[in-house]
C-alpha cells in the first residue's frame, strides 16, 4: 500500500504521553455534549412543557415512545457526564497554571539571588536599602519576560471568551480560569515573591555578625 501510493509511515507509532487520561478530557466531553444534545433532540419531539401536558408527556417517553425510556436515561447521565468531565477538565488546567506559575517563580527566585549575591561579592549588601536595590535591579531583568509571556496567551485565550459559536460555553469555561490563573500568577511573581525575598533577605542582612559587615565595607 505504502509502495503504491507513496506513502510513508501510514503506521505512525502513538505518542506514549498520548496514553494519559488528560489528553482523553477534551475528547470525552465533546463526545457526552453531542450525546447530550441528539438525546434532547430526540426527547424533545415528544415532550410537552404545558403544566397540563408535562406528565403525561413524560409518561408517553417512558412508555410509548421508541427506546423513550433508554434514551431518557441515557440523556440524564450524559448530563452528569458532562458536568463531571469539565469539572476534571478545570481541575486539570489549574493544575498545569500552578505548573506555569512555579516555573516563572522558581525563575525569579534564581534572578533575585544572582542579583544579591553579585552584590555581596562586590562588598554592596550592607543595609536593607541594598538588599531592596539588589531585588529591584532582578526583578526588572524578568519583567518584560513575564510580561510578554502573560500578553501572549492572554492575546491568544481572548477570542475564546468573546466566542459566541457551537461549544462556546464549554471553551469558555476552560478559558476563563487560564486568563485569571494567568493575571495571579503574575502579580505572585512580579510583587509578592519579591516582597517576601526583600523581607528575608533585610532579615538576614539585619542579622548578620558585624565581622562580616566589616569585610564586607572594607
Amino acid at each position: 500500500m505504502e509502495a503504491r501510493l507513496a506513502l510513508k509511515a501510514l503506521d505512525y507509532p502513538i505518542p506514549k504521553a498520548a496514553n494519559r487520561w488528560t489528553y482523553m478530557l477534551g475528547g470525552l466531553t465533546a463526545a457526552f455534549i453531542v450525546l447530550l444534545i441528539a438525546t434532547g433532540l430526540y426527547l424533545s419531539q415528544f415532550y410537552n412543557p404545558s403544566p397540563i401536558g408535562a406528565y403525561d408527556s413524560v409518561l408517553y417517553i417512558i412508555t410509548r415512545a421508541p427506546l423513550g425510556d433508554w434514551i431518557r436515561s441515557l440523556h440524564y447521565w450524559s448530563a452528569g457526564t458532562v458536568t463531571v468531565t469539565i469539572t476534571m477538565h478545570l481541575v486539570y488546567v489549574f493544575w498545569r497554571l500552578a505548573g506555569v506559575a512555579a516555573e516563572t517563580a522558581v525563575v525569579m527566585l534564581i534572578y533575585l539571588d544572582e542579583s544579591f549575591h553579585h552584590r555581596s561579592l562586590e562588598g554592596r549588601m550592607r543595609s536593607a536599602a541594598d538588599v531592596a536595590d539588589a531585588v529591584r535591579e532582578g526583578a526588572l531583568e524578568r519583567l518584560r519576560p513575564v510580561l510578554m509571556t502573560v500578553t501572549a496567551i492572554t492575546a491568544g485565550l481572548a477570542p475564546i471568551l468573546w466566542s459566541t459559536g457551537t461549544g462556546a460555553d464549554v471553551m469558555k469555561r476552560i478559558a476563563s480560569p487560564m486568563v485569571g490563573g494567568m493575571i495571579t500568577a503574575t502579580v505572585l511573581t512580579l510583587v509578592v515573591i519579591p516582597a517576601i525575598y526583600l523581607l528575608w533577605r533585610s532579615w538576614q542582612v539585619a542579622h548578620r555578625p558585624r565581622a562580616l559587615l566589616r569585610d564586607a565595607a572594607g
